[in-house]
């Protein structure tokens, strides 16, 4: 089926298919600031009945490329953050440079938001924290590398 004749099928479809329906962004503010708050003007868009599909699949794989970006952010997942593309490379014969004794290291700590609010002093470890589902409350510990642990499986740290 060519695209034109598809494009208001996939309005019923979820939104990163049905934007690609003309008009489908008219009715849904949040999308329409979305895609100025993230710049996908030019990628996040509906097709015009001229279109090749080449441009168009193209332009739908650099969609999807910048939202993965957004998403998976290294540095949300514990990675450190890549390093820019135009950065000077290390010397690839390094002039070896006398060891000094290595200061005595910190205990590894997690990279979450817990972690991070323990570090900034907003919560100490030990503090006991508690979600209350279907009337029923769940307990659990910070511990001191920014994990919690739950009462009710018997102390299992995450």
């Amino acid at each position: 089926m060519p695209l034109p004749d598809k494009a208001p099928l996939c309005a019923r479809s979820n939104i990163l298919l049905g934007v690609i329906s003309p008009g489908y962004n008219r009715r849904n503010p949040h999308l329409r600031d979305f895609i100025k708050t993230h710049q996908l003007d030019k990628l996040l868009r509906s097709f015009g009945p001229k279109e090749a599909m080449t441009p168009i699949i193209q332009t739908r794989q650099k969609l999807y490329l910048h939202l993965f970006d957004l998403i998976w952010k290294p540095e949300q997942l514990g990675f450190p953050a890549p390093a820019p593309e135009d950065a000077p490379q290390p010397d690839q014969n390094p002039v070896p440079q006398p060891h000094a004794t290595p200061a005595r290291r910190k205990t590894a700590r997690r990279r979450t938001d817990v972690a991070k609010m323990l570090d900034a002093r907003i919560l100490t470890a030990g503090t006991r924290i508690v979600l209350t589902h279907r009337s029923i409350d769940h307990w659990a510990t910070i511990t001191e590398d920014g994990g919690i642990v739950l009462n009710a499986t018997g102390g299992t740290p995450y």
